[in-house]
């Protein structure tokens, strides 16, 4: 029912723009006994009727627009009851498993293979740790260590934070002499990258719609709203991905377990020295292995 409700309301929403805006060759203004249409600086006089009429359609044209938004925001308080009342469960890290197969090229998704001298129980544990220390640092973001499942076979995590996350990580915990493998992905969420690619298409129509409609808007706007809507989210999506493998590495990090100097390979990084037991290497995507 609420799936009809809504698209019910977003097509009254468009119906009703566009038919407004057929009707409306201006916006209707009064000046002492004379009425206008204003558009865009060309008066038309009208009758006081048409005048009236003018204002009922103006109204109507935002009526849509507000029905849009209490709409959502009685959504939105609706969820946040349910959420608060335990009707409706949250699973924070949930499984795609038709992006965990899929082979998206890098850098929607990334494969590293991680190495430890603890053991998967140890590894599961302290993934889990909500006292991890936050030691990294983000513009406009905060962490709070990890939040997710593990098990001794393996885990789902992302960062636990105040802002939305559109990375998480899943990985398979294998035994390896006296410590133990990690394959894992990184990977962007499914609908994260269908809103950005949206946007990205989206935009540019809707500036191009604008203006055969007569409301053509400045180029910068834009421009801006694809660098920052689009570009900057799909860099801050980045930044994510980094800030949660580098959490992941600290949380299975135990110094001390294996001689100092283990190396980290990565491409186009070099070798770079880090602390011990993790050693990290860089295998693009073979993502069979990675059923939990």
């Amino acid at each position: 029912m609420s799936t009809v409700v809504g698209v019910a309301v977003v097509l009254y929403v468009f119906v009703d723009f566009f038919a407004m805006i057929q009707v409306l060759p201006g916006q209707p203004e009064q000046d002492g006994s004379n009425f206008y249409f204003n558009n865009k600086g060309s008066l038309i006089p009208i009758s006081a009727d048409i005048y009236r009429m003018g204002l009922m359609h103006a109204a109507r044209l935002f009526s849509g627009h507000e029905l849009f938004f209490f709409g959502f925001a009685a959504l939105l308080a609706h969820q946040i009851d349910a959420i608060s009342s335990g009707r409706i469960a949250i699973d924070l890290v949930p499984r795609d498993e038709m992006m965990e197969r899929s082979r998206l090229p890098y850098p929607l998704q990334r494969v590293v293979t991680l190495r430890t001298a603890l053991t998967p129980e140890a590894c599961a544990a302290r993934l889990m740790d909500p006292r991890l220390p936050n030691t990294f640092w983000s513009f406009l973001n905060s962490s709070r260590g990890l939040q997710g499942d593990a098990s001794d076979a393996g885990f789902r995590v992302e960062m636990a934070s105040n802002q939305s996350q559109m990375v998480y990580a899943v990985g398979r915990f294998e035994a390896d002499g006296g410590g133990t493998s990690i394959r894992l992905l990184l990977t962007f969420k499914r609908w994260p990258l269908i809103a950005v690619a949206a946007a990205a298409i989206l935009i540019p129509l809707a500036w191009a719609a604008m203006a055969g409609l007569g409301f053509p808007l400045p180029r910068f706007v834009i421009v801006f709203l694809l660098v920052f809507g689009v570009v900057g989210n799909f860099l801050f999506g980045l930044d994510q991905r980094r800030r949660l493998l580098a959490q992941i590495k600290r949380a299975i990090d135990a110094p001390g377990d294996l001689p100092l100097g283990a190396l980290a390979f990565e491409p186009d990084h070099g070798d770079e020295a880090i602390g011990p037991p993790l050693v990290v290497g860089e295998r693009r995507p073979d993502l069979r292995h990675l059923r939990v």
